[in-house]
């Protein structure tokens, strides 16, 4: 048997690339165009910053970029995930920007010079946003959300300081939201979907997707980490549904669950084939006089074992 055949999918990549190495088995390359496509690409050498990195657009015009405001980055640790920009939400000419530490609060009236109106600090993450109408939804997953959104977070397994689901604020006077509702779920929310329903014109729904850990049961009931054979009341594989009462938010409440996700069956599943993995790399197995000629024309060619291969731009 090929050795390939036998050899896990990271080494045999690796392998690929050391053989095109020019100090590799066989692997021989001239400029036949590539340095001219390479050059006419401008994303090519762009210079790497923070707020003076370098750009490059197609079909798009930049308009504006303002950088975060002051709370919603780490100048310590720029990537800081706890900082992180999630999700956009619009009514009119305000923006609504979703953060892993809370939600910014923008007038685009002028697309030119978008200014910053109010940020509300209240870590969580995801910190997903809707709108709908007055109200304001933001998802909240992490064990360190609060329910008076303290940046402390929450240091104990269990505690009733702990929010995880989705925030409901009064945004009717967009320069002082209020807190109107914080709907727990077994798994915080990741994400969720705003639905209006048209013959329910009282009411709106929010679908609530939550990915992370489940909670325990001891600090909020009804909350299963248990396989579905075991309990069919898991809060795996569920979506929750919020019913919001438009007249009285502050009575929302989680009022059914879905579970479409369970009994789905598994699609076969082999290990990648070989010439899957060589296609992903952009090499075709050829003949010896093919090889040759893709060589004189200054193109990449393998060699693995005893079969030649030609990279995908030089046939």
């Amino acid at each position: 048997m090929n050795p390939l055949l036998r050899m896990p999918l990271p080494l045999l990549l690796a392998a690929a690339v050391l053989l095109l190495a020019p100090a590799g088995v066989q692997a021989q390359h001239q400029n036949h165009g590539a340095t001219h496509a390479a050059s006419s690409d401008p994303r090519v050498g762009l210079k790497a910053g923070w707020q003076d990195a370098g750009q490059a657009s197609y079909n798009l015009r930049l308009v504006a970029n303002v950088p975060r405001p002051e709370g919603f980055f780490n100048p310590e640790d720029i990537g800081d995930f706890g900082l992180m920009n999630s999700d956009l939400a619009f009514k009119g000419d305000t923006l609504f920007l979703g953060n892993f530490g809370g939600v910014q609060i923008w007038d685009i009236s002028n697309p030119a010079a978008p200014r910053l109106r109010l940020t509300i600090r209240c870590p969580g993450g995801q910190g997903d946003v809707s709108v709908h109408e007055n109200l304001l939804f933001m998802s909240v997953e992490e064990t360190r959300g609060r329910l008076d959104c303290g940046p402390e977070g929450v240091q104990s397994e269990v505690s009733d300081e702990r929010f995880r689901g989705v925030r409901i604020f009064d945004i009717t006077n967009l320069d002082q939201p209020q807190q109107v509702a914080a709907v727990q779920t077994c798994r915080g929310s990741h994400t969720h979907t705003l639905v209006p329903d048209a013959n329910d014109p009282e009411n709106v729904y929010i679908y609530v997707s939550g990915t992370a850990q489940v909670r325990a049961g001891e600090e909020l009931a009804g909350c299963s980490n248990a396989p579905p054979d075991e309990d069919p009341n898991t809060a795996l594989f569920r979506v929750e549904v919020i019913k919001v009462p438009l007249a009285n938010p502050a009575g929302a409440e989680v009022v059914n669950d879905a579970r479409f996700l369970l009994g789905l069956t598994a699609p076969p599943a082999h290990g990648e084939p070989l010439q899957d993995v060589l296609g992903n790399l952009g090499l075709r197995a050829t003949s010896a006089a093919e090889a040759a000629a893709a060589r004189a024309r200054g193109g990449f060619t393998v060699t693995m074992g005893e079969q030649e291969f030609v990279m995908a731009d030089a046939v």
